[in-house]
């Protein structure tokens, strides 16, 4: 009979699935995985310590496990999972370390390094409006910074607003750390109080240390012509001015009185040929008439109107002739005195008479 022995072999095999090192933003989680292999030829126990500036930092950290039995030829997946410090003071360093129970003597090690990524700070400063106070309709040109603290800014998109209306916005690329860009963009707006904004990330796509400062705003007032308004107004003036003046004819229309103008005839040519000799309507003394028209009586003063046929009419009558104004006077005058007046009477109608 033979009798065969075989000794008990330990052998411990570690191997990293992915990446030794890794880097996280602050506060985020970080997996280090790895598998545990029993190379040996029997079953075996084997535990797991770790080490190093990760594991007294990156807090909380954990291993998936933390000991295990394994099969010989037989392998286990573990990882190591920690919390990227705050503090951004790394790279920390982790080493993990598996023993085996069935020799103590026998172990196996691997290295794990975390680093901290710089969380970038977009911030938005800078905003002017060109000009301040635009005309109706007028394009304005508004400028702005886009900074970048801390780390780089890959790209960053920004929204523009106009009364918290959306008017446009674009992506802006490559902004190096503790640089910035300047960016311009152009809008028109009609007449009145308006609220210009701009914001950056607003779908959150870059982590940041601070999104309290992605976004600016400023108010403006868009002021109408004045040169319009002046016309406007004179215009307004003008019609008010020709309605007022059509309004008070027309109600005065009915109130005014109605002048009756009397016409002056008009003068054919004349069926009798002047000068021509007529009886005066009121003395019957006969008088010499030199054209259609009034004339007056050398006699009884009396002053006709005759036309182009010769027919008259007696427009003005004196109260008293003169003869009857002389017999008036001759009976108040004594005889030596009514001689001289009588004469001085005579002359002076005859004066008349030549005169005419």
């Amino acid at each position: 009979m033979l009798n065969l022995t075989i000794n008990a072999i330990y052998q411990i095999g570690m191997s990293v699935i992915g990446e030794s090192e890794l880097i996280g933003q602050a506060g985020q989680s970080i997996y280090f995985q790895f598998d545990v292999t029993n190379l040996g030829n029997s079953e075996d126990e084997y535990i797991l310590t770790t080490t190093g500036t990760m594991i007294s930092q990156a807090t909380p950290n954990n291993l998936g496990w933390s000991s295990k039995v394994i099969g010989s030829s037989n392998t286990e997946s573990n990882y190591l999972k920690v919390t990227v410090p705050q503090s951004n003071d790394g790279p920390w360093n982790a080493v993990v370390t598996v023993s085996s129970v069935g020799d103590s003597t026998l172990t196996n090690s691997l290295k794990f390094t975390l680093t901290g990524q710089v969380l970038p700070d977009a911030i938005i400063r800078d905003l002017t409006l060109t000009p301040s106070n635009p005309k109706p309709d007028e394009r304005v040109t508004a400028r702005f910074s886009i900074f970048a603290e801390d780390a780089d800014l890959d790209s960053i998109y920004y929204t523009v607003y106009l009364d918290n209306n959306v008017i446009g916005g674009d992506r802006v690329f490559g902004i190096e750390a503790n640089g910035f860009e300047v960016v311009t963009f152009s809008f028109t707006a009609g007449e009145g109080d308006h609220l210009f904004k701009v914001k950056l990330d607003e779908l959150g796509d870059i982590s940041e240390s601070d999104i309290t400062n992605n976004e600016i705003e400023q108010s403006f007032t868009v002021e109408s012509d004045a040169s319009s308004n002046v016309i406007i107004y004179l215009i307004v003036i003008v019609v008010a001015a020709v309605a007022g003046a059509v309004y008070y004819r027309y109600s005065q229309r009915d109130k005014s009185p109605r002048l009756s103008i009397k016409k002056k005839p008009v003068i054919s040519e004349p069926s009798i040929k002047f000068p021509i000799i007529l009886n005066c309507l009121k003395c019957s003394s006969r008088v010499r008439v030199a054209r259609p028209g009034s004339f007056r009586c050398p006699s009884c003063k009396s002053v006709s109107e005759v036309d182009s046929n010769g027919e008259m009419e007696i427009t003005e009558e004196l109260a008293d002739s003169e003869d009857e104004v002389e017999n008036k006077v001759s009976a108040a005058i004594p005889n030596s005195e009514e001689k001289e007046i009588k004469s001085s009477s005579r002359l002076s109608r005859m004066e008349r008479f030549f005169s005419r």
